[in-house]
């Protein structure tokens, strides 16, 4: 029988994970993969729509199916996830536990789990507020949750390892949480997988593709491109992504107005975006979106709301002129307006290629999980000072934006 005791030392928990169609997913899988490229023997564990077990990649994939709540955006993880984890965390005391916030109970379970056992545990934060609600009990409810069970995930972590300088602030201010437990380091994109869609010849497409939920607010987008699509009818509007719109109750639809109301497979999420020339995201908070630092790495102008972690993403891609005011969708309109004026300029392609440039400066993947190895490395050795001394564990590192 093989010894299950110190089989990993590195021990990744999340809420989904690639192949899923998702930042955070593709966040998580890239993290876990490039630190078992260094030698962590490491395990994946996240949920999915089915349970399954497999090696691949160099590391062990752990999955367990989901009940889905509220059309899928809530799936919740059960007894067989707890009891795995729990089983896995025991069985290797040496290993690192990361734990991805902030899906409802994968999280949860990891921090419970780790507590009981007097575990520490590294939090990567990729949200702010992310709980919306058109019911207003399920609302109360949300905040409750934020503030009691959110918090304690956060306030027992070693550490936590901010996507973005706006999600530090925010926890900070929020949890309560002492600076010394933050540090930032951006998220990054997989620049294996999408350079070889990146085009300098582009099409007059816009793109909105991300999950339908309220915190995406999608709806500010398909208003924005109904007007839009009526009066630029040269142009190609794609929405795209699981969940709900006004546009299900629409028959009527423009013609260069494509509605696609599922998860893209990957590749054909790059194909459109290695296509297109401007990324739309309208939501009403952001940690830091993955999908707008893929976009911006293939070349498109990328229109953004103000949400704060929206507005520290454009700066560093020098697109501020193109931010808009959250729920606006007049001010969304004049902004993708805007975006259309430049890209029919004949300078265009300077400016596609200088977004790409700074996407890959400030993103790309190389530098982004150096960043992480080298963290979990001095995690690593400082656990063991502090274990020997018997104090509690502080991680301290730079911030890397």
């Amino acid at each position: 029988m093989k010894n299950k005791i110190n089989q990993y030392n590195l021990i990744s928990i999340s809420h989904f994970f690639y192949p899923r169609v998702g930042g955070l997913e593709n966040m998580a899988y890239g993290l876990v993969k490039n630190l078992s490229d260094k030698g962590f023997k490491s395990i994946a564990i996240f949920g999915n729509d089915r349970n399954l077990k497999f090696e691949s990649d160099g590391f062990t994939w752990k999955s367990f199916n989901t009940i889905k709540l509220f059309k899928g955006t809530y799936p919740i993880l059960g007894i067989r996830f707890f009891l795995f984890c729990l089983n896995t965390i025991k069985d290797n005391p040496n290993a690192v536990v990361l734990l991805h916030d902030r899906h409802l109970t994968s999280s949860i379970i990891g921090a419970l789990i780790c507590k009981f056992l007097n575990r520490d545990y590294i939090v990567i934060s990729h949200t702010t507020v992310s709980n919306y609600f058109q019911n207003k009990f399920f609302e109360i409810l949300s905040v409750l949750f934020e503030k009691l069970i959110s918090k304690m995930v956060l306030n027992n972590a070693s550490h936590i390892i901010c996507v973005s300088r706006s999600n530090k602030d925010y926890i900070i201010k929020n949890f309560n949480i002492d600076s010394y437990k933050t540090s930032v380091i951006y998220n990054c994109f997989k620049d294996d997988s999408i350079s070889r869609f990146y085009q300098k010849v582009k099409s007059k497409t816009v793109i909105f593709n991300t999950k339908l939920s309220l915190v995406k607010d999608p709806n500010t987008a398909a208003l924005a491109f109904l007007e839009l699509a009526r009066k630029y009818t040269d142009w190609k509007f794609v929405i795209a992504g699981e969940g709900s719109s006004i546009l299900d109750e629409m028959n009527d639809l423009p013609l260069n107005l494509e509605y696609k109301p599922k998860f893209l497979p990957q590749l054909e999420v790059f194909e459109l975006l290695g296509d297109s020339s401007i990324y739309i995201n309208s939501s009403l908070n952001e940690g830091l979106s993955l999908g707008v630092i893929e976009a911006a790495s293939l070349g498109n102008i990328v229109v953004l709301s103000d949400a704060p972690g929206n507005v520290e993403v454009a700066n560093n891609l020098s697109c501020s002129k193109y931010i808009f005011e959250r729920k606006n969708y007049k001010d969304l309109v004049s902004k993708i307006e805007m975006a259309i004026n430049d890209i029919e300029h004949p300078g265009f392609t300077n400016l596609q290629e200088k977004i790409s440039h700074l996407a890959y400066l400030h993103f790309s993947p190389k530098s982004i999980y150096n960043k992480y190895s080298d963290f979990i490395s001095k995690y690593k050795a400082d656990t063991i000072v502090f274990k020997e001394n018997k104090q509690k564990l502080k991680v301290k590192i730079k911030d890397y934006y």
